[in-house]
């Protein structure tokens, strides 16, 4: 704080808000990312414990933890992987969603259940 002429003036004051962005929880990430490197953990663990071969269940665990790190930390154009997935999964389920319903949507009157046919 500085005095100015009798007054009080606040020099670079910054305000929590996160307004701006997500707040970051522990380990640099926020709290969206940090359960999503929690689950990967999880993941690694429940490989690196399955009835297998050892060298096939470790590389599958190494490279959960690698996908997760690398999904979680990494970033492309300033914006998270995580996001840049989820965004990814979005459009593939709204694709294939697209894919099995019909674009038609017309209804033909003639044929709708209850309406009698005109004789004539």
């Amino acid at each position: 704080m500085q005095r100015r002429g009798g007054e009080q003036t606040l020099d670079n004051l910054r305000f929590a808000d996160n307004l701006d962005g997500e707040a970051v929880v522990a380990l640099g990430l926020p709290a969206s990312r940090l359960c999503l490197a929690a689950l990967g953990a999880i993941m690694a663990w429940v490989l690196a414990e399955l009835p297998l071969p050892p060298p096939l269940r470790l590389s599958a665990a190494c490279l959960m933890v690698l996908g997760t790190i690398v999904l979680v930390w990494g970033r492309v154009h300033g914006v998270p992987l995580a996001r840049w997935a989820w965004l990814a999964l979005g459009y593939a389920s709204r694709l294939a969603l697209a894919g099995h319903e019909s674009t038609d949507h017309r209804v033909d009157l003639e044929h709708l259940p209850g309406r009698q046919q005109q004789q004539g």
